[in-house]
């Protein structure tokens, strides 16, 4: 793989190299081919744009340019020639897998490609200390696409071809093997994991500058590291990709993965942790600054839990592990009591685990904070709610519904509130303004945004006159908000009892929803 050489150069080891294994495979018995190839033949298909399928032919003849990549996408075209003449004259299976960055196995340690552009990039990131803010541009409209990145490591598509051979032998099948997923895990998540690892990085709001930069830093690197570097292959970076989930059509190399893995594994942070590891391991990078945390920083902490379904709470002491890079710690100064904390302890909703420490209405102040911790700092005063921690790279975590994470965890699961400390990734950690009363802004954490995420998802005005049926626990802060917001409230209630306290909230109207007479006007 070498994306800076031309055609002429590359149609030894690529070409004539396929030429051979098509010698051999047509040797005595008739020998099936797995070919690898890569995404950058679509310039030799006769359509537009990306709309590629896996059947999709090639065109009939093409010219040589000397376009970045070019050299290399035209070996592997002609090898895909030769294959597929090969399979309609002499009739040997061909598989081809067209490929995008194929990355290093998950497990082994070590065994990482030198050469390889994203190892390249990690390799530069590392020893300049230099990032942009964000490899990826916004959309006319000054949007952003959600950006993605389309590796899969070696281990995995190496089941994926060993899985074809456990299948119905094909004639001739070709593969779009990418990730697939709509994970919107990113070079600018790797940058993230980087920093998470240990290493110091400063990422620069202007690209160009930091193209510039970066550029010039490489150029000063000592021979042996500059070889090691992107810098070779910079121009491929030189502009801010568009981003955004693979628009590629991988039907087959979906089903492939389903019947061979179950599942395509999504990239994470410690799989470019363990990739930042093999750097260091062979001596390309330096071992982070700052080293995995100390096993003599776990925190006891003192709590009160139900041990078993319906049982009163008693105290409970329990140990939190260190504390991990995107990890805060919360000093609780608060804590309200919802009914879902009572469900929870009664397991009506048959998810409770034991020992449970109830709690989701909380509020803190930030005594630690992990490396990568991001907008909230020690000694910052916040509430967390239902949930503590999400992935923050699915498409729903990056689409801003993260209570839709499939990985999403809630405070109770990993113990509550009902205790002097609590563990959320910082992004659950919600900032509070100054001046606010720290005792009674824990509700606001649960039937506080249970309320006031509809008012916002609806698209309520000021100028709006708006009904709030059942003024309760929720209600009564539907019908504040409302006040606040500038709308005409009319407030439903079946207590006559509450009237003057609803009309004391706020409501311009109290309707009892008991009395046919005034439910009528």
């Amino acid at each position: 793989v070498n994306h800076r050489l031309s055609y002429q150069h590359l149609f030894g080891p690529n070409v004539a190299g396929t030429a051979e294994i098509i010698r051999l495979a047509l040797t005595e018995t008739r020998k099936p081919i797995d070919f690898i190839s890569t995404l950058g033949v679509f310039m030799h298909f006769d359509v537009d744009g990306w709309n590629v399928y896996e059947d999709t032919p090639f065109k009939s003849e093409i010219s040589l340019t000397n376009n970045y990549a070019a050299g290399y996408a035209t070996s592997k075209w002609a090898s895909e020639i030769l294959l597929r003449s090969v399979n309609e004259q002499f009739g040997n299976p061909i598989h081809i897998f067209r490929c995008d960055m194929i990355l290093p196995d998950r497990h082994y340690k070590g065994q990482v490609n030198a050469p390889d552009m994203l190892t390249r990039l990690l390799y530069s990131i590392v020893h300049t200390g230099l990032a942009p803010q964000s490899f990826y541009r916004n959309r006319s409209s000054g949007n952003r696409k959600v950006p993605h990145y389309d590796g899969i490591p070696v281990d995995v598509l190496s089941k994926a071809i060993v899985g074809v051979h456990t299948q119905t032998p094909q004639n001739y099948k070709t593969y779009h093997a990418l990730n697939y997923l709509k994970d919107t895990i990113s070079l600018d998540r790797f940058v993230d994991w980087i920093a998470s690892a240990g290493y110091t990085i400063d990422r620069m709001r202007d690209y160009q500058t930091w193209y510039e930069r970066m550029e010039t830093k490489l150029k000063a690197l000592p021979e042996a590291q500059r070889k090691l570097s992107v810098l070779q292959v910079l121009i491929a970076y030189q502009k801010q990709f568009y981003g955004g989930p693979s628009s590629v059509y991988c039907t087959n190399f979906k089903q492939l993965i389903k019947d061979s893995l179950g599942e395509l594994p999504p990239l994470s942070e410690n799989y470019i942790h363990k990739y930042l590891g093999d750097l260091a391991l062979l001596g390309m990078i330096p071992q982070p600054k700052k080293g995995p945390p100390r096993k003599d920083k776990i925190m006891k902490v003192n709590a009160y839990a139900a041990l078993e379904a319906g049982a009163d709470l008693s105290p409970y002491t329990y140990e939190l592990n260190p504390l991990q890079p995107e990890q805060v710690d919360i000093k609780v100064a608060y804590c309200g009591i919802c009914h879902s904390d009572l469900s929870m302890i009664k397991n009506e909703w048959r998810s409770s685990q034991y020992p449970l420490v109830p709690g989701h209405e909380i509020i803190g102040e930030v005594v630690a904070a992990g490396s990568a911790v991001k907008n909230v700092k020690v000694g910052d005063k916040v509430g967390l709610g239902w949930l503590a921690e999400s992935c923050m790279s699915c498409y729903q975590c990056m689409d801003g519904s993260q209570h839709l994470c499939r990985d999403g965890k809630s405070t109770i699961s990993g113990h509550g509130g009902f205790a002097d400390y609590v563990r959320a990734h910082w992004a659950w950690a919600i900032p509070l303004p100054e001046g606010i009363d720290l005792s009674k802004a824990g509700p606001l954490l649960c039937g506080g945004i249970t309320v006031f995420n509809p008012i916002i998802a609806a698209g309520v005005l000021p100028t709006d006159k708006v009904g709030v049926i059942g003024i309760g626990g929720l209600g009564h802060m539907a019908v504040k908000f409302l006040k606040y917001w500038g709308c005409e409230v009319v407030a439903f209630s079946s207590s006559e009892s509450k009237r003057e306290q609803i009309l004391a909230m706020g409501a311009s109207r109290v309707v009892n929803s008991r009395s046919k007479e005034e439910l009528r006007t």
